[in-house]
């Protein structure tokens, strides 16, 4: 699927970080021109994750263009997701 922000979450009923409790799902973009249900559903997208030892940030990316994706804030106005590891 594209990436759906919070908009999408209230509109729609899905976005690509939806959380319930401290489990957070996402959706993960396809990378093939099939993406759909989302508000930036372009060609090539997919999720950079980034493993730090208290936090995880998944960043947008378009690989076809090689740069990420901060235009479309996914997640409380921020064009990625950031979360702390729940220890």
């Amino acid at each position: 699927m594209g990436f759906s922000g919070e908009n999408s979450l209230k509109n729609n009923g899905y976005a690509s970080f939806e959380e319930d409790g401290e489990l957070v799902r996402i959706n993960v973009p396809s990378l093939s021109p099939g993406n759909h249900h989302g508000e930036n559903n372009s060609c090539c997208t997919g999720l950079i994750a980034e493993v730090y030892g208290d936090r995880v940030v998944l960043r947008p990316r378009n690989f076809r263009k090689r740069r990420f994706i901060t235009s479309f804030p996914i997640k409380d106005g921020k064009p990625y997701f950031e979360k702390e590891i729940v220890r």
